[in-house]
């Protein structure tokens, strides 16, 4: 309900304010006394588009406030919390306009755009002389009071609900009709794509075991002569090299001296930990040198896994280590066109079902 209107500098009014009590009120006069002056000013503080020739002559800016009644207004409660608009028991529009074509508009002392003017002023009143306030002549208004009329919220609901999947239909078959060479043509490619990386067949971090392996058997024959260089030194060779032998000798050695009355218990301490940590490096090596063989065959089968890694990665432009990923993915996409034809008749039908509830 319109409570006030306050009107600065507009036409020919310098400052003119209305206010309206509960009822009807009526503005009377003769012609040109300014009773569409209100009506038209009204409008402004609503969105409408206002021209500089409306600002009063000698004034460089005209000012609408129009205040409205909205406590038992949801429609326009909900507007204004949807927006972020303070929900108060009195509503504020005001619309300031200067004569160099700026225009500002303010919904509850916070500044809006006219298209929110005019929303919020849709919710609030209908002005009859401008037709783009009568919500009456609107065709979405006309089926909201039949439907408010006859009671009709359930059914309402379901024809809503029936449309929106009936809209939905139509709009997934224009794509696909639209669509349809062209997702054809995509389902070919992802089919081709796919099959290859099927043979393929990558898994989550298999191409770090394969490269590990690689080098692995890439460099055995070194690998096993550095163990068996190792093992020699360390027990396997002649006395002058057999480090636990000189180790040992070294110790007893220590050990005289230490008996002779020289204080070197440390020192036969060292010698014992560091034979004895020689033993544990040569048994690692050890266990090395038996997990090492030579194997062509298996090379040869590592390197043309890994060369077909390498190839499909740079065909996708992917990092080898994401071809996994990859599959997934165009697995995925390649299920979801599924078969274009089927998708079409099994909208037709879902369509044909809610246009007929």
């Amino acid at each position: 309900m319109l409570t006030s209107l306050d009107i600065t500098n507009y036409a020919l009014a310098a400052h003119l304010e209305v206010e309206f009590g509960p009822g009807m009120t009526a503005i009377t006069g003769e012609t040109g006394a300014g009773k569409s002056l209100v009506v038209d000013a009204l409008g402004m503080a609503l969105g409408d588009r206002g021209e500089t020739d409306r600002i009063r002559a000698g004034a460089e800016r005209c000012e609408v406030a129009a205040r409205f009644l909205v406590a038992d207004n949801a429609a326009a409660n909900a507007w204004l919390e949807a927006q972020d608009y303070p929900v108060e028991p009195e509503c504020l529009l005001r619309r300031v306009f200067t004569r160099d074509g700026r225009s500002r508009g303010y919904i509850n002392g916070r500044t809006a755009t006219m298209q929110q003017l005019q929303e919020l002023g849709e919710l609030l009143i209908d002005i009859h002389s401008q037709h783009e306030h009568q919500s009456l002549l609107r065709r979405e208004t006309h089926g909201r009071l039949i439907d408010a009329f006859g009671v009709h919220g359930e059914l309402l609901a379901r024809v809503s609900a029936a449309a929106t999947a009936w809209r939905q239909c139509s709009e997934r078959l224009r794509a696909l009709e639209g669509d349809r060479e062209q997702l054809g043509a995509r389902r070919e490619l992802l089919a081709f794509q796919v099959a290859e990386l099927d043979r393929l067949a990558p898994l989550p971090g298999e191409l770090d075991a394969l490269e590990r392996d690689h080098k692995l058997l890439g460099n055995a024959e070194q690998i096993l002569a550095s163990c068996r260089t190792l093992l020699a030194l360390g027990g396997d060779g002649d006395e002058g090299t057999d480090l636990g032998a000189l180790l040992s000798r070294a110790r007893h050695l220590a050990a005289d001296l230490a008996a002779a009355g020289v204080r070197l218990e440390s020192c036969v301490e060292l010698f014992d930990s560091a034979r004895i940590q020689v033993e544990e490096a040569l048994r690692e090596v050890a266990a090395v040198a038996a997990g090492v063989e030579a194997d062509p065959r298996r090379l040869q089968a590592l390197e043309a896994r890994l060369d077909a890694y390498y190839r499909l990665a740079r065909r996708h432009q992917v990092p080898p280590a994401e071809l996994a990923e990859l599959h997934q993915h165009l697995r995925a996409e390649l299920d979801g066109l599924g078969n274009p034809g089927q998708d079409l008749d099994a909208l037709r039908k879902e369509q044909a079902r809610c246009a007929a509830i």
